[in-house]
C-alpha cells in the first residue's frame, strides 16, 4: 500500500510538472504576441524612427573669421563684446575668430609688422566657412595700385586655403569727418581686387560719417554705438541667405 502510493505520487508529480511547464510556455507565447501587436503602428500611422545621438554643427552657426585693423579689433569699444565683429556674430548666430592689427591694412604693416597677406594663418587655421575682411583706411598713404595688388594677393591666399568658404570684403570706411581725398582710391582698389578674385564686395557706405556721437574719446575709433552701426551696415549689405 505504502509503496503503491509512493509510485502513484511520483507519476502524478511528474505529470503536474509537465502541465505547469506547458502552461508557462503558452503564456509566454501569448505575451510575446501581444507585445509585437502593441509595437506595430496604428493603421495609417508611420512608425517613429529609433532615436540616435548625432552631432548637429548647424545648430552652432557658421564659423566666421574676421580679418582687419583696429576697428575689427574693437578699439574704442568699452568691451570686446561690443566690437562690431562680435555684435554681428551675435546677430547672425555665428561662431567667430578675430585676427586684427591696429594701424594695419592691405599694405600698411601697422603694429603687427606685416600687412594682411602675411598674418592670415590664425584665421585660416580656424577653418571658417565665412571670411570677412575689413579695412583700408590705413592704406591711404600708399599708391592705390599697390593696395589693389596686395588686396588681390590677400584674397587669393584666402581662396586657395579655403576654396569652399564664402569670402566678403567690406568697403573701407572713415570716421565722422569727411573722408580723406585718397580714401576713394583705396576703395576703388579694394573693390577691383575683390571683383577680380570673384568674391563679394560689400559696400557698407560711411556709417560713422557726420555722427561724432558714434566715436570714442579719441575721435578716430567707434564707440559702442559706432561699432553697432558698422555691424548693422555689414548685416544689411550681406546677401540674403
Amino acid at each position: 500500500m505504502g509503496n503503491g502510493f509512493v509510485a502513484w505520487f511520483a507519476r502524478s508529480y511528474k505529470g503536474i510538472i509537465v502541465v505547469l511547464v506547458a502552461i508557462m510556455a503558452i503564456m509566454m507565447v501569448v505575451l510575446a504576441t501581444q507585445h509585437v501587436n502593441d509595437s506595430k503602428p496604428a493603421a495609417g500611422a508611420e512608425a517613429s524612427p529609433v532615436p540616435t545621438l548625432t552631432s548637429a554643427p548647424h545648430q552652432l552657426g557658421d564659423k566666421v573669421a574676421f580679418i582687419g585693423d583696429s576697428y575689427t579689433g574693437g578699439t574704442g569699444a568699452t568691451d570686446k563684446s561690443k566690437a562690431f565683429p562680435q555684435v554681428l556674430a551675435d546677430k547672425e548666430g555665428w561662431r567667430f575668430t578675430i585676427v586684427a592689427c591696429g594701424g594695419g591694412g592691405y599694405v600698411n604693416p601697422g603694429n603687427c609688422g606685416s600687412a594682411y597677406q602675411d598674418h592670415l594663418a590664425e584665421a585660416l587655421d580656424a577653418k571658417p566657412s565665412i571670411v570677412i575682411i575689413s579695412g583700408g583706411r590705413n592704406d591711404t598713404t600708399f599708391p592705390a595700385e599697390q593696395v589693389r595688388a596686395n588686396a588681390a594677393t590677400t584674397l587669393q591666399r584666402v581662396k586657395d586655403a579655403l576654396p569652399d568658404a564664402k569670402i566678403y570684403v567690406t568697403s573701407p570706411v572713415w570716421d565722422d569727418d569727411a573722408p580723406s581725398t585718397k580714401l576713394a582710391g583705396v576703395q576703388d582698389a579694394v573693390k577691383s581686387a575683390a571683383e577680380a578674385a570673384d568674391v563679394d564686395y560689400l559696400d557698407i557706405g560711411e556709417p560713422l560719417h557726420g555722427h561724432p556721437e558714434l566715436l570714442s574719446a579719441d575721435s578716430v575709433h567707434p564707440n559702442d554705438d559706432g561699432h553697432a552701426a558698422i555691424a548693422t551696415a555689414i548685416a544689411e549689405a550681406l546677401p540674403a541667405s
